[in-house]
């Protein structure tokens, strides 16, 4: 499938739908410059459908790992996930790996949709992304519904990739840090109080190796550089942040999701902390992250 092109004056969005509902690229056109918004994938990566490589992809059922791809029910027993599908512990779900169909699309805005009715152990739902670019940016809404017989620990996500520069600025407010483990799987909730008032102030990816879940998450942050600034925000109830920051890498991750990685085995902290949804038979559920471009 080709990519499918959105245009909102010099704003551009290419989605991938066969590439597990993604976007490729997100960028303003000046002319015949073209200055990334997110990090674009290369024509590489848009032939080999390579997700990884792509500038935002959805995170569904649940978000980043699920320890073993396993979780514990109400009553005691234990659900045990495909080994298809335990690669890095269950690593972001199953949407990212399957191809979306497309329900609508105009000149600036689509609709994508995914039905999961097998192969995700107990998990049946339909979800549906829709793409709408406008005069201040973009805005980005995923929903889900659960159709499976039974209740299910659910939770959803997006997981955008931004272009790293010398001048990169992230500034945001959180309460505080799940710390991890060599797995990368949550263990603690920290306060993380030199973390919280560096991202409060401003800091560079560059000074902050993470890839950590924070809660409390304000709900908004800003992205300052080459000469661009932006406001990511997403409402309840994404209301934690994974900060990915890689050293050494000309990116990194800022995905505003409903729940920590591995919630449904961490019982014994609030879900003030842990986020996550038990979604009863056709109960839904849906956030909406806007990407906000804010003068200089």
């Amino acid at each position: 499938m080709a990519l499918l092109s959105l245009r909102h004056g010099p704003l551009h969005v290419e989605l991938l739908p066969q590439a597990g509902g993604s976007i490729a690229r997100c960028y303003l056109q000046h002319d015949a410059r073209r200055q990334h918004v997110l990090r674009p994938a290369s024509d590489a990566a848009i032939a080999q459908h390579a997700v990884e490589g792509m500038a935002c992809f959805p995170m569904l059922p649940l978000c980043g790992r699920l320890r073993d791809g396993s979780f514990p029910l109400p009553d005691g027993s234990r659900v045990s996930l495909p080994p298809a599908w335990r690669d890095n512990h269950f690593l972001h779900g199953v949407g990212w790996r399957l191809p979306w169909q497309v329900l609508a699309q105009g000149p600036d805005h689509a609709s994508l949709q995914l039905r999961v009715e097998q192969g995700a152990g107990p998990y049946r739902f339909t979800a549906t992304q829709h793409i709408a670019l406008h005069d201040g940016g973009l805005q980005h809404t995923l929903t889900l519904r659960n159709e499976a017989a039974q209740a299910l620990p659910y939770g959803i996500g997006l997981h955008p990739y931004f272009p790293r520069y010398a001048d990169t600025t992230l500034q945001t407010r959180i309460a505080g840090l799940w710390q991890a483990d060599a797995a990368i799987l949550p263990l603690l909730p920290q306060a993380a109080a030199a973390l919280a008032s560096a991202l409060a102030a401003g800091l560079h990816p560059d000074d902050w190796p993470l890839d950590n879940t924070a809660y409390g998450w304000a709900g908004a942050l800003h992205i300052r550089h080459a000469g661009l600034q932006l406001q990511l925000s997403a409402g309840p109830p994404a209301g934690l942040l994974t900060v990915y920051t890689p050293p050494g890498q000309d990116f990194f991750c800022l995905e505003p999701c409903t729940q920590v990685p591995d919630f449904p085995n961490l019982t014994a902290h609030p879900a003030t902390q842990t986020g996550g949804h038990w979604l009863a038979p056709g109960q839904r559920l849906a956030i909406s992250m806007q990407l906000a471009l804010l003068p200089a």
